[in-house]
């Protein structure tokens, strides 16, 4: 099993946790699973404005996807994610060396069920 303890960050998807949210993740299992970078967060009703965003993306990063997620409270939102890493490591690392913390603040490595 392993343990992830990940730094507080900053809240994306316009949550209400006063601009911070702390991560606990306990993953039993990570088979089947992928870890992506996440650059950015948009709410359904500015769908095309996610899909030209990602569009353009694609000419630069090709590994760009969104991914559709209902957020209790606050409906469905597609997330742009870059990336299938097989672990939390190697997305932290491709995420230095293409620094994209900095073109995209508040970017961070997050679980995903793709696969």
């Amino acid at each position: 099993m392993a343990v992830f303890f990940l730094p507080t960050i900053q809240a994306l998807e316009g949550t209400n946790l006063n601009g911070q949210t702390e991560i606990l993740s306990v993953i039993a299992s990570s088979v089947g699973k992928n870890y992506s970078i996440q650059i950015s967060a948009y709410p359904e009703t500015k769908i095309n404005e996610a899909t030209e965003f990602v569009s353009e993306l694609r000419k630069r990063l090709p590994d760009v996807h969104m991914e559709k997620v209902y957020i209790q409270g606050q409906g469905v939102w597609n997330r742009i994610l870059v990336g299938h890493f097989a672990t939390f490591e190697e997305a932290s690392l491709y995420m230095k060396e293409k620094k994209l913390f900095d073109v995209f603040p508040g970017s961070f490595v997050k679980l995903t069920s793709e696969g």
